[in-house]
């Protein structure tokens, strides 16, 4: 969210830089801005579905020990990942030439993200006040905040490709 609110910044300052000077868009402010929304598109949402898998391995490793194999949420992030890759192909294919943005997605990314923040924090917290030390966490835990976490990065990629600028 804190890069998405960066590419936000810098688009208004590429358009109040263009409305005082009375040229086009100047080429370092447009270029920062189409580089925030690269990084934003491409790379932030399948790098941060990555880490969720990571820390579901050391959940499963954990819980199961060191085996190789492919345990459901697994399959879980393997699943939330190809959808996070595909989300991006497709909004590079489809819109992000399109000048629209939508400013009410900016405000449900923006909710969506105290949400998710203030959920986790209550859950972790309910989780070890109300868990003893050598209980084994459920899956579903992490499946879930898997699948949550890849339906933000594609809200927020979805976004992001389309918020062009000038």
């Amino acid at each position: 969210m804190l890069l998405y609110s960066i590419l936000v910044l810098v688009r208004g300052l590429e358009a109040d830089v263009a409305i005082s000077a009375g040229i086009g868009t100047p080429n370092s402010a447009k270029s920062m801005a189409d580089l925030m929304r690269n990084l934003l598109v491409f790379a932030v949402p399948p790098v941060v579905v990555l880490l969720m898998w990571s820390g579901a391995r050391d959940h499963i490793t954990q819980k199961y020990g060191s085996a190789p194999d492919l345990f459901a949420l697994d399959w879980v992030a393997i699943i939330s990942l190809a959808v996070v890759i595909g989300a991006a192909i497709v909004v590079r294919v489809q819109f992000y030439d399109l000048q629209e943005h939508h400013s009410k997605l900016v405000s449900v990314l923006a909710y969506s993200s105290a949400m998710i923040a203030i959920a986790s924090t209550m859950g972790s917290t309910l989780l070890i006040t109300f868990s003893a030390a050598t209980d084994a966490v459920s899956d579903w835990i992490p499946g879930v905040a898997i699948a949550l976490v890849a339906i933000f990065a594609v809200l927020s990629l979805y976004s992001a490709g389309r918020y062009k600028g000038n």
